[in-house]
């Protein structure tokens, strides 16, 4: 991919040597390739980092989160606060994977597709009953299109299906201008296992997915 960005760009040096209509049909190939190839390495970054989450099962949940939130943070100059329970989150190994990357997915839609300057990431859990583990991404992009048709993105299909092995509620809102929020819920069993019997998944739509 990064190859394929360098001749992209050397070929676009090239091509001002081109005159007429020609150039300017070359020129705005050669930007869109040079910009697919960029995403396209974006993505890979992403996914590898999401295929090998290393700190999860040595450092846990919350610090996980902070690690990869950090990285962002850095390298998208986008300003994340991270808000996550001092104690343990109560969630077996497989449930925090699951989790895990839940805050991740909706984490690369608000880089790539949210506008957005700031964004707020917090887990808690919530000691009522039934006991739950409630995990909120919220951003100030550009929020949810009113009557905007449902899509069924890869990011918002892996957020459902992780949501539904957790028997948990995903609902995503918003408001046009006023950003986004992606919610988890995670009922627990007194056993400590997330519970099966929770409501269906709700998804809202908009730039967000």
């Amino acid at each position: 991919m990064f190859s394929l960005g360098l001749h992209g760009r050397t070929a676009q040096l090239a091509a001002q040597q081109v005159s007429g209509d020609g150039r300017e049909i070359l020129d705005h190939s050669l930007r869109a390739l040079i910009e697919l190839a960029e995403n396209a390495q974006d993505d890979m970054r992403g996914f590898v980092f999401k295929l090998h989450p290393t700190s999860l099962t040595e450092t846990g949940l919350g610090p996980s989160i902070v690690e990869h939130a950090a990285a962002v943070a850095e390298r998208e100059h986008l300003d994340i606060v991270v808000d996550i329970d001092q104690e343990p989150i109560p969630l077996p190994e497989e449930a925090i994977e699951d989790t895990y990357r839940v805050v991740v997915e909706a984490l690369h839609n608000v880089v790539k597709h949210a506008e957005a300057a700031h964004c707020t990431i917090s887990v808690r859990s919530k000691a009522a009953f039934p006991q739950t583990v409630d995990v909120e991404i919220h951003d100030d992009g550009v929020g949810l299109c009113p009557g905007s048709s449902t899509r069924e993105t890869f990011g918002l299909v892996s957020m459902r299906e992780r949501a539904e092995r957790l028997g948990a509620t995903l609902e995503v809102s918003g408001t046009p201008n006023l950003g986004t929020t992606v919610r988890l819920v995670i009922p627990i069993r007194h056993d400590g296992l997330p519970s099966e019997t929770s409501e269906p998944v709700h998804a809202g739509q908009g730039p967000l997915l």
